[in-house]
């Protein structure tokens, strides 16, 4: 469903780490915030207890909202396929993450600390607002996680040149 259509109903949220122990991501500060808006009616939270690689990409498909990790300092995975899948994407992004890319950057960069009241203000947002997050999301997937990207990257490594020189 697109994002500007989205205040029709709670916005759906994931949360989906590959394990969940060790917790690498933060779980133990993302799970109890995200349980605590369900109850309140804020958002409807989406999780499994297992979920496998191919099955990712319908359930991003289905959700509002990604929220990938707050501890690494670095977006993984998921948070690409969300990206690229045009979702509101929730990380701790450290400030070497965000020297390479040059840009403003989609993700919602959030700490522990800061988990709750970004998750708040993301509830409050105008749906304009978050259509255009959304927008900016697969944008800057197709610019910096596309094969073409990743070709270029990886060629000027190959060849001794700066990889991050896209």
């Amino acid at each position: 469903m697109p994002i500007a259509t989205m205040r029709g109903r709670r916005l759906r949220v994931l949360h989906q780490p590959s394990q969940r122990d060790p917790d690498v991501k933060g779980t133990r500060f993302i799970d109890p915030v995200l349980r605590d808006m369900q109850d309140e009616g804020l958002i409807e939270y989406v999780h499994r207890e297992v979920v496998s690689s191919s099955q990712m990409y319908e359930l991003i498909s289905k959700v509002d909202i990604v929220v990938d990790q707050l501890l690494a300092g670095a977006y993984g995975v998921t948070a690409v396929e969300a990206l690229a899948a045009g979702r509101v994407v929730v990380a701790n992004v450290g400030a070497s993450s965000l020297q390479v890319f040059g840009e403003r950057l989609p993700v919602v960069n959030c700490t522990p600390d800061t988990f709750r009241e970004v998750m708040r203000d993301l509830v409050n947002e105008a749906p304009e607002e978050l259509a255009r997050r959304a927008h900016d999301s697969r944008a800057h997937a197709l610019r910096w996680h596309s094969g073409v990207a990743a070709a270029a990257a990886l060629g000027a490594f190959l060849d001794g040149r700066d990889s991050m020189a896209v």
